[in-house]
């Protein structure tokens, strides 16, 4: 069997699950411009996406600037909200091992 040195992963959804910390980012910038009918769900539909464009899906808004706003507000939010709501899945620790 043939040994490897190094191995790459997708992080998010591969072998993270950083879902809980993307909606409330989100869901920070919405409500602060008055978005409050947006629901979880939505926003998980719309991960993999840019934020850019999960925005303008979110709201409607097409400006691009506004977008750009929204998406620096929501980095400013991941550095509070990412790590501490990002969880490994159940085996990924046994795979990685293994």
């Amino acid at each position: 069997m043939k040994t490897y040195r190094a191995y790459i992963f997708d992080f998010d959804y591969t072998l993270v699950d950083s879902s809980r910390g993307i909606v409330t980012c989100f869901q920070n910038v919405l409500n602060r411009y008055g978005y409050r009918d947006v629901t979880d769900t939505d926003i998980k539909l719309t991960i993999g996406k840019t934020l850019e464009e999960s925005f303008s899906i979110l709201t409607g808004i097409v400006d691009t600037a506004v977008l750009a706003a929204y998406k620096s507000e929501y980095i400013k939010e991941a550095d509070i909200y990412m790590t501490v709501n990002t969880f490994f899945f159940s085996e990924t620790i046994e795979v990685l091992k293994a």
